[in-house]
């Protein structure tokens, strides 16, 4: 608006000036041609003002344009990558909650097995949920849309849980439910420890980059 502004002032002025000056040598000169003779000079230097400071401003105009839908663009692009990186950071919230009530007592319990310890229906349940974050960990969409993202520190994490999870998930000296124990409680309990572990680097990591992120918005 202000270039706009400026634009429209500066074209007035110069007509203003052309105007008075053209009133002026009318009054003066009777012969049209003889005025336009003594005066070519004066009209063609005010024409091309008008022409220069016309073209200057509209090209200010056209730059200021520019840099504010590119600033805008930035705007867009940032809003929605801290959207993403929140909505992965309440996954990463509610995972490590889960892993924290669950793996510390599996695994406790996992190797309590080969010493004559059953298998109860709280270790069942536990096994199962720490079974059931290693698949939501794989299959959580707002974890793979920050991966494009997020730092190659994090990124890096981010892989070593996946894999830890895959294992989980598909080595077959793992326990899939209650009904594979004993035989794969001391596996299983390594596994889970690593995964826990894994997941506590790449959640601290997440968390990290989302307060920096937050701190220089």
């Amino acid at each position: 608006m202000d270039i706009d502004r400026a634009l429209s002032a500066a074209s007035n002025a110069v007509c203003i000036i052309l105007g008075v000056a053209l009133g002026l040598a009318l009054s003066t000169f009777s012969d049209v041609s003889g005025w336009l003779e003594k005066w070519q000079t004066l009209i063609a230097g005010a024409l091309a003002l008008l022409a220069g400071t016309l073209s200057v401003l509209a090209m200010r105009r056209s730059d200021e344009l520019q840099e504010r839908r590119h600033s805008q663009l930035i705007g867009f692009s940032q809003r929605s990558e801290f959207r993403k990186l929140e909505r992965a950071l309440r996954d990463a919230e509610i995972t490590t909650g889960n892993l924290q009530k669950a793996v510390p007592d599996t695994v406790y319990d996992l190797r309590q097995l080969k010493f004559g310890a059953p298998v109860d229906d709280e270790l069942a349940i536990n096994l199962s949920l720490s079974l059931s974050c290693a698949k939501f960990v794989l299959e959580s969409e707002h974890l793979q849309d920050v991966r494009e993202i997020i730092p190659i520190s994090t990124l890096k994490a981010q892989d070593g849980v996946r894999y830890m999870a895959k294992l989980l998930r598909t080595h077959p000296e793992v326990a899939k439910s209650a009904a594979d124990l004993p035989a794969k409680a001391e596996t299983t309990a390594k596994f889970l420890e690593s995964f826990h572990k894994e997941w506590g680097k790449f959640a601290s990591l997440l968390d990290e980059h989302v307060r920096d992120k937050n701190s220089l918005s």
